[in-house]
């Protein structure tokens, strides 16, 4: 597997010392898997590769503080509600913890406070490339002889009526795939080792598309809320709280 990462940061010291344990990562892992690493001095140039470029980075360690106007806080923002870009896992990097409210809304993947560590650095990447791994393959379904495809880091949510299932996704509130006929609990066996968790008879949602958890609903990425029935309540906070003990 290649991973591309992006490195942001004004401090050209930090870049290299930054690209330097990516490569001592990739060769402990025993080269099974390559990175192919852009480096960035400042916000303009890594919002310019976006425009013109026209690159779709796996990861981006992305400075703060920055000299010029624009920041780390602002660029994260544009990818995400500008550029659209949710399959981006941003990791921020600091000298300084004061910026947990602001970056809320961004859904960083990570945060480090400088100076880097080798550890923390590497255990975050192993994570990032286990989600990819289960999110890279496509969902298949059959609808009147026709076979169909999506992606699965782009599904929201399945949700199903009478048999009838509809696939959410992140660049669609109506996705443009027919509706398919299949049993959800079905879908759920399918997709047991990607992550998608019930939490209702209807919904079958990706756990890596939602953005906030609260006792009785959850809210996705793209701001849609779902009710978690009183059925799956306590299934779903297992489930959370199994996924926070890995992290």
């Amino acid at each position: 597997m290649t991973l591309k990462i992006a490195i942001c940061d004004d401090n050209k010291e930090i870049c290299e010392d930054l690209k330097e344990i990516l490569g001592q990562i990739q060769k402990a892992n025993d080269d099974n898997f390559k990175f192919e690493i852009y480096i960035f001095y400042s916000v303009e140039e890594l919002t310019k590769s976006f425009y013109e470029d026209d690159r779709n980075f796996d990861v981006i360690f992305l400075d703060i503080e920055f000299p010029e106007e624009f920041n780390g806080i602002y660029l994260g923002n544009k990818i995400r509600n500008d550029f659209f870009k949710e399959n981006i896992k941003i990791i921020y990097i600091s000298s300084f913890e004061r910026y947990g409210k602001d970056l809320f809304d961004i859904r960083p993947f990570n945060f480090f406070i400088k100076p880097l560590n080798w550890n923390k650095i590497e255990k975050t990447i192993i994570d990032i490339i286990k989600i990819i791994t289960k999110q890279n393959n496509p969902f298949e379904y059959n609808v009147s002889g026709t076979k169909y495809t999506v992606d699965l880091y782009k599904i929201l949510y399945f949700e199903s009526e009478v048999r009838k299932v509809t696939i959410k996704t992140l660049d669609s509130t109506i996705l443009d795939y027919p509706t398919f006929y299949e049993k959800l609990s079905n879908i759920e066996k399918q997709l047991s080792k990607s992550d998608f968790f019930r939490v209702h008879r209807s919904h079958l949602v990706n756990y890596h598309n939602v953005a906030e958890f609260q006792y009785d609903k959850i809210k996705l990425i793209n701001g849609e809320v779902l009710d978690i029935s009183q059925t799956y309540r306590k299934s779903v906070r297992r489930m959370r709280n199994k996924k926070i003990g890995e992290q």
